[in-house]
């Protein structure tokens, strides 16, 4: 069993951050780039808790189907995907499915979705953006409004 100081994990931790940061500023040129993903990980580098992280970076819609998704290929149960899902996120958290045989035809489909986006773009419009329904974003317009404006966006 190997303890080492305080000092020297501090320290390793300062390198680990200060390599991953730059390294997260060239990938973030690319617009490819999983940037929640970066983030979280940078998050998780610096010792903020799994909490926090949830709150500043809560799931996205394609991470909670993909992980209620998860639950049916553990089972070995056939998962329709969709021309809709982002493919690389679904990627990510299939990753901790079972790999049975549905898995892996599961993980297929979003591999093969991703290369005919790729080359067929026009066939695949990107959705417009959602408004954001997080008081965080939302215009400083007092609590009573933002509150009320957040009600109408919700029905």
């Amino acid at each position: 069993m190997y303890v080492e100081s305080r000092r020297v994990a501090e320290a390793k931790r300062k390198r680990d951050f200060a390599e991953f940061s730059a390294f997260a500023q060239i990938a973030m040129q690319d617009p490819g780039t999983n940037r929640r993903y970066l983030l979280r990980r940078l998050g998780r580098i610096s010792r903020l808790k799994s909490a926090e992280l949830f709150f500043m970076f809560p799931p996205t819609i394609d991470e909670l189907k993909a992980e209620d998704e998860n639950q049916l290929l553990n089972d070995n149960k056939f998962v329709h995907g969709t021309a809709f899902d982002d493919d690389a996120v679904h990627l990510e958290k299939h990753k901790d499915a079972a790999p049975t045989p549905a898995t892996m035809a599961h993980v297929e489909f979003h591999k093969k979705m991703m290369m005919h986006k790729r080359e067929n773009p026009q066939s695949f419009p990107q959705p417009a953006a959602a408004p954001s329904l997080s008081p965080v974003s939302a215009p400083a317009a007092g609590p009573a409004k933002s509150t009320a404006r957040m009600h109408s966006q919700l029905a």
